[in-house]
């Protein structure tokens, strides 16, 4: 009797619903262990609490008790058992009918037009990731990144659904109506520093970005646009900056055809003063040399002016030699 008594009291206690305090964001361990042992603390006293109150009650009243929280478990295991078998058909159901998709699909051959279009979003996928256009365009609100999605489509080994083979269209129509276009648009642009500011950029196609007198480069890896570290020379940083001040509908201008590439190889360029630096000590023995033979040589092409001068002067004159010319000599000997 004790047993099913104790049995009773469990049945009531933790059938019933156990409220529980919101935990609170801990800023530490020790918070979190000490948030825990005080919600364990309010669950004991809350549990305790009903057993008095299940003791305290007649034996009519804990019988009508056990009975509501008998029917309540095992309403609650027929529904749960119901969800579980339910889960199960719908599990192989799906799979039946991927089964059957597959085998029309390949009847159709329809496999391998979504093979081609994976082939064609991984073309176009490295393509967008390089692009200074899509520095431009942003996703939707839930949608990836372009070159994202495309990377994601060609990787993927389910049939692709309709909205996302439209996608793949979309994207690969939009580079190309972009790339005959010049746009001027607002972004964060990376400083050479680090820091990110907001400017006016003008693109043209996918090949030349410019902000300013400044050259823009794509950064994939943060998909952002980011200042050139070193400049141009002069007259392409003017070309640059009379296509941010352009009015009119043609305009002069400086296009890289390679997309960035030529433009990054031309900034590499050491200046004359980083060729000097990466001679090291050698650089400087041979500029020495070189600036003490040129220096030689100009006075040696100084004296050998003057003789002849004073020997075509003695060539005039042969009845007056004088010592200052080798002729002058020679005919005093």
């Amino acid at each position: 009797m004790m047993n099913t008594r104790i049995f009773l009291i469990n049945l009531v206690v933790f059938a019933a619903p156990v409220f529980i305090a919101p935990l609170q964001a801990a800023t530490s361990l020790d918070e979190l262990l000490q948030e825990t042992r005080t919600i364990r603390a309010a669950d004991v006293q809350l549990a305790e609490s009903r057993a008095a109150q299940f003791n305290a009650a007649s034996a009519a009243e804990q019988v009508r008790l056990m009975n509501g929280a008998t029917a309540q478990r095992d309403e609650r295991a027929a529904a749960a058992k119901t969800l579980a078998d339910g889960y199960s058909n719908n599990e192989i159901r799906i799979n039946e009918l991927n089964t059957q998709l597959r085998d029309k699909a390949n009847e159709l051959q329809i496999g391998e037009l979504f093979g081609l279009a994976r082939q064609v979003a991984t073309d176009v996928a490295s393509v967008l990731r390089q692009s200074l256009i899509t520095a431009q365009i942003r996703p939707n609100a839930g949608e990836v990144n372009r070159d994202i999605f495309l990377r994601q489509f060609s990787e993927s080994k389910s049939i692709p659904s309709p909205a996302e083979l439209e996608r793949v269209w979309l994207e690969i129509q939009r580079e190309m109506t972009e790339s005959g276009k010049v746009a001027r648009f607002s972004t964060d642009i990376v400083q050479p520093n680090g820091s990110k500011t907001n400017a006016q950029v003008v693109r043209i196609g996918p090949f030349t970005a410019i902000t300013g007198n400044d050259y823009l480069g794509y950064l994939p890896t943060l998909q952002s646009l980011h200042v050139l570290p070193r400049q141009p020379p002069g007259e392409i940083i003017d070309a640059a900056e009379q296509l941010q001040n352009a009015t009119g509908d043609y305009v002069l201008t400086i296009v890289d055809p390679a997309r960035g590439v030529l433009l990054d190889q031309y900034v590499e360029r050491p200046s004359f003063g980083e060729r000097i630096e990466l001679g090291g000590e050698v650089g400087y023995v041979i500029i020495t040399v070189g600036v003490a033979g040129a220096v030689a040589f100009i006075f040696q092409l100084i004296y050998l002016i003057i003789v002849r001068l004073a020997v075509w002067r003695q060539l005039r004159d042969l009845n007056r030699p004088n010592r200052n010319n080798p002729l002058g000599r020679v005919l005093l000997a």
